[in-house]
């Protein structure tokens, strides 16, 4: 992204830091993926910290980026849900992921816990196992197209919620 493309954005500015405290290196960032993150950001009415950008496609643009909110995960969820022409995953941790890459038919949509015993023990236990559909050494995928991707789709929600409050606590202290 240009400077003048990063100016354009309500919500970033060209001193944009990511989740680590380095600072965002837009001209490697896609213009249409940061204006759905900006948008995003319109809709939660809270900050959005970045993560990082990834995926390269078409001229060293990348065209996904790993985010969190500061808003409830509920909230950020709901907004996700709205938006109809881009690809996205939710994960463990109140993280989130947008890509505007082309997609075949539809924008792809996925959920990720962390891969322990503890959660896949978990994941079993609440009768939906069948709904793992890959796994890597740091997350367990999550089916969104059956019938039981509620059920997941709640178990997320609430993890996200109480690492929230867990969160908060902790900083009260």
């Amino acid at each position: 992204m240009t400077p003048a493309q990063v100016q354009a954005l309500q919500f970033f500015t060209e001193e944009e830091r990511t989740l680590t405290g380095v600072l965002v290196e837009w001209d490697g960032y896609d213009v249409q993926t940061m204006q759905a993150m900006d948008a995003l950001r319109q809709q939660i009415q809270s900050p959005i910290i970045l993560i990082r950008g990834g995926k390269e496609h078409g001229p060293n643009k990348l065209t996904c980026v790993d985010a969190v909110a500061n808003a409830p995960f509920s909230v950020v969820v709901m907004a996700l849900m709205r938006m109809q022409n881009i690809s996205w995953g939710i994960y463990e941790g109140r993280s989130f992921h947008l890509d505007v890459r082309p997609f075949n038919v539809i924008p792809a949509r996925w959920m990720a816990v962390h891969h322990t015993r503890l959660r896949e023990q978990a994941i079993f236990r609440k009768g939906l196992g069948e709904l793992i559909t890959g796994r890597t050494e740091r997350w367990i995928y999550l089916s969104w197209n059956h019938p039981k991707s509620f059920e997941a789709l709640t178990y997320l929600v609430s993890i996200n919620t109480s690492l929230k409050q867990s969160a908060s606590r902790t900083v009260q202290i």
